[in-house]
């Protein structure tokens, strides 16, 4: 009888076997390890209400309303800028465009709260950063209405009503890790 044709399939030997999970778990080790060891990334946020009290109350149309919804965005993208962050920076002796990159704002079509959100590598800054931002972001609102001539009773206010907590860790975190190492695992 002939020899059978080689297909080239070879059986799985124990050792093949046992270096391949060798591999596998180094592999899913350092995956977990480098999330581990990258910088933490935290968030905080102060939330400011936007809210024209005496006209609110004496309109019986939406357009006063409308109007609000739409400066939270206007008063959202002045964060980003040397409007905010020169100041804020002065502030907590931080340069003007850390300040700026670390900022950020939800807005939502549901209410008429402006969300100011920092993140960054310190919990404690974080939370700093959040506040001074909409302190400022109110105290320029007011300033710019003044200098208009509108009457203090006329104007848009900015008002804090969630203070920033310390800062949350966003990443890396526990899931984040385990799924790492699980991907490079398998």
């Amino acid at each position: 009888r002939p020899p059978a044709a080689d297909s080239g399939d070879r059986p799985l030997t124990a050792l093949t076997v046992i270096v391949a999970l060798a591999v596998a778990l180094i592999a899913g080790a350092g995956a977990a390890l480098y999330q581990h060891t990258r910088p933490a990334i935290y968030f905080s946020a102060a939330t400011l209400e936007v809210d024209q009290p005496i006209l609110i109350s004496q309109t019986d149309n939406d357009g006063p309303l409308a109007k609000l919804q739409q400066l939270r965005y206007q008063y959202a993208g002045l964060l980003q800028t040397d409007v905010i962050g020169i100041p804020v920076g002065r502030q907590l002796n931080l340069p003007a465009s850390s300040v700026e990159h670390s900022l950020g704002a939800l807005v939502s079509p549901n209410n008429f709260n402006l969300i100011v959100v920092c993140e960054g590598h310190s919990s404690s800054r974080t939370a700093l950063v959040a506040q001074a931002a909409a302190q400022e972001l109110s105290s320029y609102v007011d300033k710019q209405q003044s200098q208009v001539g509108i009457s203090p009773l006329d104007r848009i206010v900015l008002t804090e009503v969630v203070n920033p907590s310390r800062g949350v860790r966003k990443e890396p975190s526990d899931t984040k890790q385990l799924v790492s190492g699980l991907v490079a695992f398998f």
